[in-house]
């Protein structure tokens, strides 16, 4: 099954740790693709992509992040600092907040 998962919150992003960037959702339709041929995927275009075997991906920012805070160069190495990464490690978070009153 390949679909896109909206974020209606809009409060999705993906974060460079080095760079201390945060590139936030700014097309709510497209914050993760979820596909068995593919790793973690976030965005319409592939903003960022990890292949299923961890020995690939790419990332192309800005289709449904926004990059528009940051001088970016090249958005195809930004994340990765070349065009194919190089993974040692890789962490995906979902985070859940629940308000409640003591």
């Amino acid at each position: 099954m390949n679909n896109y998962v909206a974020d209606p919150t809009m409060k999705s992003f993906i974060f460079h740790y080095g760079k201390r960037e945060i590139y936030n959702l700014k097309n709510k339709g497209y914050a993760i693709y979820c596909s068995a041929d593919y790793g973690p995927t976030f965005g319409g275009g592939h903003d960022f992509i990890i292949s299923n075997d961890f020995n690939g991906g790419y990332s192309k920012l800005g289709y449904s992040y926004d990059t528009s805070k940051y001088t970016i160069i090249d958005k195809t190495t930004h994340l990765f600092g070349d065009k194919k990464p190089s993974i040692k490690e890789c962490k995906v978070y979902k985070i859940i907040f629940k308000w409640f009153k003591l």
